[in-house]
């Protein structure tokens, strides 16, 4: 496991609700890593490489903001599209500045 998931640490859970629940999230995210491994033909590493490389940046200015997704690069698209996921979009607010 700490092959595909590298920043594992120690957790210490009194309870044996919060055990389980831990138990079943880690599980979860395993088999969410392995079914986009799978699916895209690459490892979770770089899949997950790949969209970290995904930005938004935020401008303000006199007129007002604007947050702008980065480009997406080919690989970035092809995960996207091999997960079924469409490509989020560029724009996420803009807003004039009100005088």
């Amino acid at each position: 496991m700490k092959s595909t998931i590298t920043d594992l640490r120690p957790l210490f859970h009194r309870k044996q609700e919060r055990i389980s629940a831990h138990v079943q999230l880690c599980f979860l995210a395993l088999l969410l890593a392995r079914v986009a491994e799978v699916t895209v033909g690459d490892t979770w590493r770089n899949i997950a490489n790949d969209l970290d490389r995904l930005h938004l940046v935020t401008l303000r200015t006199g007129e007002g903001t604007v947050a702008q997704r980065s480009e997406l690069t080919p690989r970035q698209r092809t995960t996207l599209t091999a997960l079924g996921l469409g490509e989020p979009p560029r724009y996420f607010d803009f807003t004039p500045t009100t005088d």
